[in-house]
């Protein structure tokens, strides 16, 4: 098996990791701060209620997670295919 393979593969298995860790933590501090928002407008601060759900907005687990994901399955994409033309 080449290194160059074996390279990939790994990195590929170590961004769709990081795409799991980020989500999670994405999606608590999201919910933390849809809570905020929650609770500022519950208190009438409504200038608070919108910093708030601009930072849920920020840190909402979608977008740079999944791109994480799509680099992790491409380079595990990669790595098989040059697998299978050297093997």
């Amino acid at each position: 098996m080449s290194p160059i393979v074996v390279l990939l593969f790994v990195a590929g298995v170590l961004f769709c990791l990081l795409y799991g860790v980020c989500a999670s933590i994405g999606t608590l501090l999201s919910g933390l701060g849809s809570f905020a928002a929650l609770l500022a407008l519950l208190d009438g601060s409504y200038a608070e209620a919108l910093a708030s759900v601009l930072v849920a907005l920020l840190l909402c687990p979608f977008t740079p997670p999944r791109l994480l994901h799509w680099a992790g399955s491409g380079l595990i994409l990669a790595a098989t295919m040059l697998f299978n033309y050297f093997d």
